[in-house]
């Protein structure tokens, strides 16, 4: 799993110490990217960060800088 956006609130974003507004979040919900004004802004931010699904730990097919797995 990758990114995704979420909008957090003053509370939440209080309990991570980060701005209110739309963030890329990780896995756990830890805001990553952001502040943005927008979910699309938030979607923008993820594609431009380059981050994919295939970069999530565990993902043993997967070597830096080949993403249709491994060499031969």
């Amino acid at each position: 799993m990758g990114l995704e956006p979420r909008e957090l609130n003053q509370e939440e974003a209080e309990r991570f110490g980060v701005a209110p507004g739309w963030w890329a979040v990780d896995e756990i919900g830890t805001p990553v990217l952001g502040p943005h004004p927008s979910r699309e802004g938030a979607l923008i931010g993820i594609a431009r960060s380059g981050r994919r699904d295939d970069d999530a730990p565990g993902n043993e097919n997967t070597e830096q800088g080949n993403r249709n797995g491994p060499r031969t």
